[in-house]
C-alpha cells in the first residue's frame, strides 16, 4: 500500500479553499451591495400577516422615502423597540395606519419616522435559519459550515481510500 500523494491532498485542500473564498466573496458582495441599495433582511415572527407572510419567512426590505409609502404596501416599522411587519391601510400626512392581514383590528397609528422600509421580496421559510442561533451565530451559518466541512472530509477520505488501495 502506498501513502496518498501530498500533492493530491494539497490539490483537494486548494479546491476547498477556492470554494470557501467564493462563498465568502458572495456573502461580502451581498452585504456591501445591500447596504448601498438600502436593502436589509428581516425574519417574519408570529402569524399576524398570514396568509401573505408566514412565520419563518425571510423578507428583503428596501428603505423607502416616507412620501412613497402607499396603501397596500407591506412595511417594517418600530414600535416600543420592536419591529413590526404589517400592511399599510391608510396614510394621512406623516401618519401611517397599518394592520396585520390576520388581525381583526388595525394597529395604533405610526409616524413615518418609525418606518424602516418596505417589504419587496419574500423567501418562504428561509428565515428559520436566521431565527435560531447557537452561541450568537445564526444556525444557518452553522449548517453551512458543518456541511462544507462534512463534504470536504468526505472528499478527502475518498482520495485517501483510493490511494491506500493502490
Amino acid at each position: 500500500m502506498s501513502r496518498p500523494e501530498l500533492s493530491t491532498v494539497r490539490s483537494i485542500a486548494g479546491e476547498w479553499a477556492k470554494v470557501l473564498l467564493v462563498v465568502v466573496m458572495i456573502a461580502l458582495a451581498f452585504y456591501v451591495t445591500s447596504a448601498w441599495l438600502g436593502l436589509s433582511l428581516r425574519v417574519v415572527k408570529g402569524s399576524s400577516m398570514v396568509p401573505t407572510l408566514q412565520e419563518g419567512d425571510l423578507v428583503i426590505v428596501m428603505r423607502v422615502d416616507p412620501g412613497e409609502i402607499e396603501v397596500d404596501d407591506i412595511i417594517v416599522y418600530t414600535v416600543g423597540g420592536e419591529e413590526v411587519i404589517h400592511r399599510v391601510i391608510g396614510k394621512e400626512g406623516d401618519i401611517v395606519f397599518t394592520k396585520g392581514d390576520n388581525n381583526p383590528l388595525p394597529d395604533k397609528p405610526v409616524h413615518v419616522s418609525a418606518v424602516l422600509g418596505e417589504v419587496i421580496f419574500r423567501i418562504p421559510m428561509l428565515g428559520y435559519v436566521r431565527l435560531y442561533t447557537v452561541l450568537g451565530i445564526p444556525i444557518g451559518i452553522w449548517l453551512a459550515i458543518v456541511t462544507l466541512i462534512a463534504i470536504a472530509i468526505a472528499d478527502l477520505l475518498r482520495v485517501l481510500r483510493a490511494a491506500l488501495r493502490d
